[in-house]
């Protein structure tokens, strides 16, 4: 979750539940891992799971046409002077509607990333992806997709993105291999219960492991977890040091726990991990 304070002459979003940052940058991580606080063993394991975890972003942020096989680049004027994406510092000001509020006083962690996506979702076949499905359908319809939905999935948009000498002139590329249209819903569920949307990709992912979903998993009060996804539509992050606080839902019947990850706009869809499972297994996507 996210909450916003006020800082200097505006608000901006906060962690609410780390006192310091949680989030990573995949590039970053390896300090976190070879100090021990999460294990040597791990780092490649979550290394080789981001692989298989993606944003979405709608199609017409793309410069069409495009040839067959051919990269994706992003619109250039997408990420044009003062655009709310070409960083997330611009994109806060937009949302909180205070287009004079300072850098130093915007005091988020990544405020000078590209925000792309409005969204995650992550492999479970060949050619199907799981998110949450408010992500592509109206909450107030859950039946009805939205107006302008997310129909791209890409991979690989991770790390700092390099700025050239002039910010604002961007584009931003992706190999055609990183990229798929999602073609298909093939199930949905939006209610206060459920948020979950299996996609159908316009072809096979040859180069990625589907992640293993575990339904038979036993949850329990504390048990870390951490999450791989994309806040705000950054670069995919890796967001720890975190724990289920509530499974009394689950012994209800209910089919979601909550935890103390700090997870923003964008994470919806976010495969959430069991941080001492040896193969990382999904408990839960995030909402």
């Amino acid at each position: 979750m996210a909450a916003s304070e006020v800082v200097g002459s505006g608000p901006v979003y906060k962690a609410m539940y780390s006192d310091s940052e949680a989030r990573y940058n995949l590039c970053d991580l390896k300090g976190e891992f070879e100090s021990d606080k999460l294990g040597k063993d791990k780092l490649d394991q979550v290394t080789r799971t981001a692989r298989s975890v993606g944003c979405l972003v709608l199609e017409k942020h793309f410069a069409t046409p495009r040839a067959p096989n051919a990269s994706w680049h992003i619109k250039e004027n997408f990420f044009k002077p003062n655009s709310p994406n070409i960083t997330l510092a611009n994109y806060l000001r937009e949302e909180f509607e205070n287009p004079a509020l300072d850098d130093k006083d915007i005091t988020v962690q990544f405020k000078q990333e590209p925000v792309l996506g409005c969204g995650t979702a992550f492999l479970i076949g060949r050619d199907l992806a799981l998110t949450a499905a408010h992500c592509l359908y109206d909450k107030l319809k859950p039946d009805q997709l939205l107006k302008c939905y997310p129909s791209v999935l890409v991979f690989e948009f991770k790390h700092r993105v390099e700025l050239n000498d002039k910010r604002y002139k961007y584009p931003i590329e992706f190999e055609h291999r990183n990229v798929y249209q999602i073609t298909a819903v093939l199930a949905h569920q939006l209610t206060v219960a459920a948020d979950w949307a299996i996609l159908k990709l316009d072809r096979l992912v040859e180069d990625r492991e589907p992640l293993k979903l575990d339904f038979e998993a036993t949850l329990v009060l504390n048990q870390n977890v951490y999450m791989l996804g994309h806040p705000y539509g950054l670069p995919l992050k890796w967001t720890g040091y975190a724990k289920i606080i509530e499974t009394d839902s689950i012994a209800k019947g209910e089919t979601f726990f909550e935890s103390n990850l700090d997870a923003f706009t964008g994470n919806s869809g976010s495969p959430v991990f069991d941080t001492d499972a040896e193969e990382g297994y999904i408990p839960e996507t995030s909402r």
